[in-house]
């Protein structure tokens, strides 16, 4: 079954080569695919491309076939808003109701996503020449780096339809009683939607007409409006109150509705699949021998089906991808000298403890906590599960990848000295909501969400797509991404916050607040 392919093209950057062995495929309907541990005879039915970090390019995880028959989907946002606009709903008032149907016809035109995201059509040609942009790399860390690479492929994944309420097209029971979503209805009309809301018609929205426009956005799947405290929503005003004369004008307005009220409606999602590996499930670090008793192999089902029901603007993987000799395995704890203020010995160390080294010898302290021997590069540990399906244009990230520092963070190390280029990645993609889950709970899915957040991301857990260590250490978890304007969410709710069915009022608070931190920078 192997065929030839093109000779690889090497794109060389001061600290990454790239090695991209490129496959043309014309059969582009498997939604997901597996890689091989090692480069495998060239298929028709995969098509990668591989980062390597001045190293061999000699591993990737080994995971088995999986097709899906799904067909063609519209374009997500899209389609969530047209679908939206035909069901039932109450009238408008006189005033607005000519701008709310000019707003329908327009949405119901084909047209772009606002940000949209690199996907690969079913064409050949294409397969065989990737554009350069598509091959840009993803340094996982400055120096030195952990690594990232990218998977190429199409777009097949079934979108299911948006409902009003939950009810299918057409089933207008109980339709009178639904909430007239007004946001929804007008989000295709700036005017329409500032006319909707000015009730004095004064050209001004006062604070009390921005409050009625803050409850009608925020509301869940069924169009129920959220209790919204006050303090929230004066803040929220203060902030797009730019002048301080205590309306908010046209011009005001505008830019709260290119930066806040469409980035609400219409979220551009990621989700970040953390180090669902071998190891952290029947391995040397298997979840089921820590405090907590959980087994690792209990993220998947969830994380498969979350894939199979949405259609997320951006997947990312990351996986753990220690060199022999890395600082966090316990068996190595005498390779490096220990700071004068660590109250262990060598000898003493045991299996979860926390170590302070001096690795430079210049008494700087850092401290470590010991692990098993665990997802060592080109290992059987290191692989993703067999059973975790790997969404087509994922984001491999590979962190942990320097001996002298642990990467718990997709984002970050350790020490926060070298970052990933993740985040970069998502911005060029204007992704707005960061969805995480995966092992362990309490560890690397904890320090992602805290970056995440950290970067101004609103940021969603899956608590049912996590297993930890501790469970104390999961509470604290959960405290801190909800002191910090996050939502910890079962994955039931994951399509309605992702599609902007289900509005919380915490995230579009986030958001606010990150549009003011850079307001004041600038």
């Amino acid at each position: 079954m192997g065929v030839d392919g093109p000779s690889p093209v090497h794109l060389s950057s001061p600290l990454d080569t790239w090695h991209t062995p490129l496959i043309s495929t014309a059969d582009r309907s498997p939604q997901y695919h597996y890689l091989p541990s090692h480069l495998p005879p060239r298929s028709p039915q995969h098509h990668y491309l591989c980062l390597t970090t001045l190293s061999p390019l000699n591993a990737r995880p080994p995971l088995r076939p999986h097709h899906s028959h799904h067909q063609e989907a519209e374009t997500r946002r899209e389609s969530h808003t047209t679908t939206l606009l035909r069901h039932p709903t109450r009238r408008l008032r006189g005033k607005v109701a000519a701008a709310a149907a000019a707003a329908a016809m327009s949405l119901s035109s084909p047209k772009q996503p606002e940000t949209p995201v690199s996907v690969s059509k079913s064409s050949a040609q294409h397969d065989a020449t990737p554009s350069p942009s598509s091959l840009t790399p993803l340094a996982a860390q400055t120096t030195p780096g952990d690594k990232v690479s990218t998977i190429k492929q199409g777009t097949t994944r079934d979108e299911t339809k948006a409902t009003d309420g939950g009810r299918e097209e057409g089933d207008t029971s109980q339709s009178q009683e639904q909430p007239c979503d007004l946001i929804l209805e007008c989000v295709a009309d700036m005017d329409a939607c500032f006319k909707a809301f000015d009730k004095d018609e004064d050209g001004f929205l006062n604070q009390s007409e921005f409050s009625a426009l803050c409850r009608a956005l925020f509301r869940n799947e069924r169009g129920k409006p959220y209790p919204v405290e006050t303090s929230m929503l004066n803040t929220i005003f203060a902030i797009f109150d730019t002048n301080k004369d205590h309306v908010i004008d046209k011009e005001e307005f505008r830019y709260c509705w290119q930066k806040w009220i469409k980035q609400v409606v219409r979220p551009v999602t990621a989700l970040v699949i953390v180090d669902v590996q071998n190891d952290f499930i029947s391995g040397s670090l298997a979840l089921y021998n820590c405090p907590a008793g959980h087994h690792g192999e209990e993220v998947i089902p969830p994380i498969n089906r979350m894939l199979d029901e949405n259609r997320f603007d951006v997947v990312v993987y990351s996986l753990d991808w220690h060199p022999d000799n890395h600082v966090s395995f316990i068996d190595n704890v005498h390779m490096r000298p220990l700071h004068s203020s660590c109250k262990l010995t060598s000898e003493e160390t045991q299996v979860y403890d926390t170590v302070i080294f001096d690795v430079n010898n210049d008494g700087t302290p850092m401290e470590q906590k010991l692990w098993p021997r665990h997802c060592v590069q080109n290992t059987w540990g290191a692989e993703l599960h067999e059973d975790l399906k790997v969404a087509e244009d994922a984001i491999l990230v590979y962190k942990g990848t320097d001996p002298d520092t642990d990467s718990y963070s997709v984002f970050w190390d350790n020490n926060k000295k070298f970052h990933t280029t993740l985040n970069e990645e998502l911005q060029k993609r204007g992704v707005t909501d960061v969805f995480v889950c995966g092992v362990a709970y309490d560890v690397c899915v904890a320090a992602t969400t805290k970056h995440a957040i950290e970067e101004g991301y609103r940021t969603i857990l899956i608590d049912d797509g996590c297993r930890g260590v501790s469970e104390e250490d999961i509470m604290i978890t959960r405290e801190h991404i909800t002191a910090n304007q996050g939502l910890v969410v079962h994955s039931s709710q994951v399509k309605n916050l992702a599609t902007g069915r289900d509005r919380p009022p915490v995230l579009a608070y986030k958001l606010a607040l990150e549009l003011s931190k850079k307001t004041k920078k600038k």
